[in-house]
């Protein structure tokens, strides 16, 4: 399995990262950093191969190359889970992360209303 980062020619502070297993891309996220601290936003394991531990393999690669490559000390994300769930900040929560706020609000796009939820985990 394999992790590659794309940088953004434009702002040196904006990355994704791409999650392959053998030429198979089955994943992604994004990043922003800035003194040590980055934003992961984004975080998607596509359908097919969720439930199969890929997105915590990736999460916790993802945390080691953005440490190893760009010094990042702390991760920060806004995790939006739908309503009435639990999976989204659990998955985060089983991963270290810890939740800052609670009663962020919700968001709504039409077809699912989620609530959002801001966690970091010091790595």
């Amino acid at each position: 399995m394999t992790i590659r980062i794309l940088s953004s020619k434009t702002n040196s502070f904006l990355h994704q990262f791409q999650f392959f297993k053998g030429s198979l891309h089955i994943g992604h996220c994004r990043t922003t950093i800035n003194n040590g601290v980055a934003v992961l936003s984004d975080l998607e394991i596509y359908d097919q191969y969720k439930k199969q531990g890929f997105g915590t393999h990736f999460l916790q690669g993802s945390e080691d190359k953005l440490k190893a490559k760009f010094g990042v000390q702390v991760v920060s994300l806004l995790a939006w889970q739908p309503t009435g769930g639990s999976e989204v900040v659990d998955f985060f929560k089983k991963n270290g992360y810890e939740p800052l706020f609670k009663g962020l609000g919700s968001y709504d796009d039409s077809v699912t209303i989620y609530d959002l939820h801001r966690l970091r985990k010091k790595i």
